[in-house]
């Protein structure tokens, strides 16, 4: 699982963390711990974070280790969904998800 994990993020130019109260209270970030890779990309910089934070997390058990990750990430954006208003297109959260994505490469027709 880490190491399918980890190859997943290698190929990839964002990785999207969704923090609900329920993942954060079960599960720690051991796996950033332990997977050596996985947290030298995280510190370096080498891939961007989008994190985004499903309702208010800070009265939740690990919400500390949230932070002190949010601290080692190099290049993090935080998003906040905010319940029903961010569903519609023209919210808050989609223009963030959007500006924080990367640019589609456009393709050129190649002359033969």
């Amino acid at each position: 699982y880490v190491d399918d994990l980890a190859r997943s993020v290698d190929q990839s130019r964002r990785l999207i963390l969704v923090l609900t109260p329920d993942f954060v209270a079960k599960r720690g970030w051991s796996i950033f711990l332990i997977e050596t890779r996985l947290h030298t990309m995280l510190v370096t910089g080498e891939i961007k974070v989008i994190m985004i934070e499903c309702l208010n997390l800070k009265n939740v058990i690990n919400y500390q280790e949230v932070e002190l990750l949010k601290q080692t990430i190099k290049v993090l954006s935080v998003i906040k969904w905010k319940g029903p208003e961010s569903n519609k297109l023209t919210s808050k959260f989609w223009k963030q998800m959007v500006y924080e994505m990367p640019a589609k490469q456009i393709e050129m027709p190649s002359r033969d």
